[in-house]
């Protein structure tokens, strides 16, 4: 009997309540509905994350901070795409003896082919820039030694072959190349030189594509940044990288010549051929290290040229402050 006495004052509380909603125009609660997943043909927009990256200027360690080029690096390193360039391979054949040439990147790609001697220990592959007109003439190539069995190898900018210079290979370039075959377990030292399609100089020729975008136009940018701070005595690492029509960094640039020129002496300006970026060697002067020398301001003007032709694809500032 106390639930229902308790019960109707509080339900004409409740009535009461209502209708004094009603008389006030408010007369109904809208319910927001969630929104709806999305279906599996649908495509949700991200919310964009703000770039908290920030330009730390401080000549605290500067050299460390501001000379880092690795190649790999997604936040210090300007965008390259080694898989712009396409190139059907091309296969050239000499009765036993086959080599396919394709692109990498920017970068030719070689592999050869052979079938497996007899009798052998080990086989040594000899590539040269000109044909062979005796056993160790023209001398100036590059070889790989190879384990017994071996009848493939390919040669591309991850390996570096011992002998000359330019132990990779390079665009547009006619090259030679032989096998030597060899048994170290024989007194004599048994070695017995086989060269495609012959059994004689000067080896077989194949020539590697051109890899290289065929750009317009180019652009030089300065980087880290255009405009550098330091102090008398202290050093700042920079680059000037070089950049295709397609905003790619050119990652062959042989053909191209770098000057470096300031207005004052206020920085010492020490450059050299360091491969930055993936650029593959042989590389320009585009590195450099300014050491601050007397306070004040410094344009550094950085300008390139093509060797070939001389005509000059881009230029680029650095502004720097030495405090």
């Amino acid at each position: 009997m106390k639930y229902k006495r308790a019960f109707a004052p509080i339900l004409i509380i409740i009535v009461l309540f209502s209708i004094s909603l009603a008389a006030g125009g408010i007369y109904y609660f809208k319910i927001k509905k969630p929104n709806p997943k999305p279906s599996a043909s649908q495509t949700v927009t991200p919310t964009p994350t703000p770039n908290t990256n920030q330009n730390n200027n401080s000549v605290s360690n500067i050299e460390e901070n501001a000379s880092k080029t690795e190649p790999n690096s997604k936040t210090s390193s300007p965008s390259t795409s080694p898989n712009q360039t396409s190139s059907q391979p091309k296969t050239f054949e000499s009765g036993d003896f086959q080599v396919t040439v394709s692109c990498n990147g920017y970068a030719p790609k070689v592999a050869f082919g052979w079938k497996d001697a007899t009798d052998e220990t080990g086989y040594y592959l000899d590539i040269n820039d000109e044909a062979w007109t005796g056993p160790s003439t023209p001398s100036g190539w590059v070889f790989a030694k190879l384990a017994a069995n071996t009848t493939t190898y390919t040669w591309d900018t991850s390996r570096n072959l011992d002998g000359a210079d330019n132990p990779v290979p390079q665009n547009s370039k006619t090259y030679w190349w032989r096998l030597r075959i060899f048994n170290d377990s024989k007194t004599p030292y048994q070695n017995t030189d086989v060269y495609p399609g012959s059994s004689n100089p000067p080896g077989n020729p194949f020539q590697t594509p051109n890899c290289q975008p065929n750009a317009s136009s180019y652009n030089l940018t300065a980087f880290p940044q255009a405009d550098l701070s330091l102090n008398v005595g202290q050093s700042y690492g920079v680059n000037a990288v070089l950049k295709d029509n397609l905003g790619n960094v050119v990652l062959y640039q042989q053909d191209f010549a770098y000057t470096w020129s300031q207005e004052n002496s206020k920085v010492k300006i020490v450059t050299d051929n360091a491969c930055t970026f993936e650029v593959q060697p042989p590389c320009p002067n585009a590195h450099s290290l300014f050491i601050g020398q007397f306070k004040g301001s410094e344009k550094v003007t950085v300008t390139v040229k093509k060797k070939s032709t001389g005509e000059t694809v881009g230029s680029t500032i650095f502004n720097v402050t030495v405090n």
